[in-house]
């Protein structure tokens, strides 16, 4: 009988073990998974830099709402949520978040702007996106990987300028004015100016704060350097694009003959994090001013933040810096004239700080990008991701598979999930 009363007395405190343990689990998942359930799990990370806390994840369903919303902290790099069958997008920010009014979930949505509170400067910024199928039951895990989104101004050194100088000055211009949730870029008339404080030599000038942090140019922008009332300007041959960081060296020469002007005899040079260098200049007279060169992006790298598919002399072909699904309907899958006016409508306001024409990629644009989607991926801030794209060949409409063994002519039209990611052609002069 002893016996017996110790097992029972084992077996109810294993029981009460299994019930804690268990309830320690919910704690953790945050939900209970009902039949209808289906669970995401979200992993974030950085592209070769650890990500800055505290990162904030929306996730938007096909309907473009906002389901959910989560802070993860320093330490926490993934969270798990359980949702309806569907198809999610999830944003993730990474950053400082005492500096920016960020939307909590009702107010989000994938345009909201990342706005700055009052008196606040930009932080380091990273963003990522990924776009997640979920069917009924299941597990799907991603990793969400996130792009620095500003770039670093080191410092600005203008030095030899004359003794007697009050005030000198250094303005960038144009930088983009404000990023929006989904990792695009609004505005394009935004700049950057700076007064700079006299050093003990008496003829150099720095700026007093070092490491600002400020949103990427908007092309190639215009570095102005005004010493006392006079001004000096060059326009990049370059755009300052994000995850470089810069430094702004001048060198003012006195005038001889006449007025003194700008010559550049440096580069803007951007690099990769971790590094840095800088752009070198110097003041004063010239009978024949340089005038820099105009340099033409290379294929495969990135200009105005859009990949650089095709250069033919000038002519320099893009693939969009952004893409948007929900263009068309389910219901408009095969009809060609629907499809067409549709996408029309949206290329009609699409990216206009870049080009005016848009155009759906053609079937050579969009086999190479099948074929080569995975390095195409990683030099973008919007990521291609392995969902359908449109494309265009012979008037058809088509949409393709990154990362697909080729294009197959069976697949025509398009659904609301397909996605529109256009490309233009500029003329650079």
């Amino acid at each position: 009988m002893e016996d017996m009363r110790k097992n029972f007395l084992y077996y109810v405190a294993a029981f009460c073990g299994m019930v804690t343990l268990g309830s320690c689990a919910q704690e953790v998942i945050n939900e209970d998974m009902s039949a209808s359930d289906s669970r995401m799990t979200v992993t974030t990370r950085g592209e070769g830099d650890p990500v800055s806390s505290p990162v904030r994840l929306y996730v938007f369903d096909s309907n473009d709402g906002c389901v959910t919303m989560e802070t993860l902290d320093a330490g926490s790099s993934s969270f798990t949520k359980n949702l309806p069958a569907g198809t999610y997008d999830v944003y993730a920010l990474a950053g400082d978040e005492s500096r920016y009014a960020l939307p909590s979930k009702d107010e989000a949505t994938k345009t909201t702007p990342i706005a700055l509170k009052s008196g606040e400067q930009f932080g380091d910024l990273m963003i990522g996106h990924s776009s997640v199928t979920l069917s009924d039951g299941n597990t799907n895990e991603t990793t969400l990987n996130l792009s620095r989104m500003v770039i670093l101004l080191r410092s600005v050194i203008i030095k030899d300028v004359p003794a007697g100088t009050t005030d000198v000055s250094v303005k960038i211009s144009p930088i983009q004015e404000s990023i929006l949730l989904n990792g695009t870029y609004q505005g394009d008339e935004g700049a950057f100016s700076v007064a700079l404080t006299k050093q003990s030599d008496g003829t150099t000038w720095k700026m007093a704060t070092e490491d600002v942090f400020l949103l990427p140019s908007a092309g190639k922008p215009t570095i102005t350097v005004t010493i006392g009332s006079t001004p000096f300007s060059y326009t990049c041959p370059n755009e300052l694009e994000a995850n470089h960081k810069i430094t702004i060296e001048g060198t003012y020469k006195e005038p001889e003959t006449q007025p003194a002007e700008l010559t550049l005899t440096g580069t803007i040079n951007g690099v990769t994090w971790g590094e840095d260098r800088g752009v070198s200049f110097e003041f004063g007279p010239s009978n024949t001013p340089d005038t820099p060169s105009v340099e033409i992006p290379a294929e495969g790298s990135t200009y105005l933040g859009c990949y650089v598919l095709k250069v033919n002399g000038n002519e320099v072909t893009l693939l969009s810096p952004s893409q948007k699904n929900g263009v068309v309907n389910d219901e408009d899958e095969k009809d060609q004239t629907t499809i067409s006016s549709k996408i029309n409508a949206e290329l009609a306001n699409w990216e206009k700080n870049i080009s005016s024409n848009w155009r759906l990629m053609n079937y050579e644009e969009a086999d190479y990008i099948r074929a080569s989607y995975s390095s195409i991926s990683e030099s973008l801030s919007v990521k291609l991701i392995k969902t359908n794209y449109f494309y265009s060949n012979n008037n058809t409409i088509y949409h393709f598979l990154p990362g697909q063994a080729q294009l197959f002519p069976n697949q025509q039209g398009g659904k609301y999930d397909t996605y529109l990611r256009p490309v233009t052609t500029i003329t650079i002069q």
